[in-house]
């Protein structure tokens, strides 16, 4: 079975009827068996099956940390913000700031929630150090509510299993 993913058309040919078909047609497939040409024009669901029961859901993002990914983070998630009309809020923090005064900000904080750890990239010999320091921080000191999604962004790829040990959602 395969899923239409685009159409896509790249001349202006038409049929008999005056009318613009689509010359090519991406789909997504598990392999090329599913996958059969046919000649002539079919519908197909415009809508991805994905889309149909799928909820936006507003959340509260907590972001510790910065570097250079951080104004893309910025930048996308207030697009994302315009496209979808959700109600994101988004709290930036610096690892200089009382980790105890965050954690209360985000237990107090109503709905669904989420903490992103951006790793310090400038100290090229503790690479995501300041991650670790504070995913233990925030589990034995720091008593941050179990709703909390976390996710963080490593420099290192090595630290991955390490950190996703610690209970981290997400490993970027």
């Amino acid at each position: 079975e395969c899923i239409p993913i685009v159409n896509y058309d790249d001349d202006d040919i038409t049929d008999e009827n005056n009318i613009k078909h689509a010359d090519h047609l991406y789909v997504l497939s598990k392999d090329l068996s599913s996958i059969k040409i046919r000649n002539n024009h079919v519908n197909v669901r415009k809508d991805l099956p994905y889309k149909i029961n799928y909820k936006k859901r507003d959340f509260s993002l907590f972001i510790i940390g910065k570097n250079e990914s951080l104004k893309y983070i910025i930048k996308e998630l207030d697009e994302y913000k315009k496209l979808t009309k959700m109600n994101i809020e988004y709290y930036l923090y610096d690892y200089s700031n009382d980790l105890n005064e965050i954690v209360t900000k985000i237990n107090n904080t109503t709905g669904e929630k989420k903490l992103l750890l951006l790793s310090n990239e400038d100290d090229k010999d503790i690479q995501d150090s300041n991650i670790f320091i504070t995913l233990i921080s925030l589990k034995l000191n720091n008593k941050i509510s179990e709703d909390v999604e976390i996710n963080v962004e490593i420099i290192n790829p090595n630290n991955f299993k390490s950190i996703k040990n610690l209970g981290v959602a997400k490993v970027i």
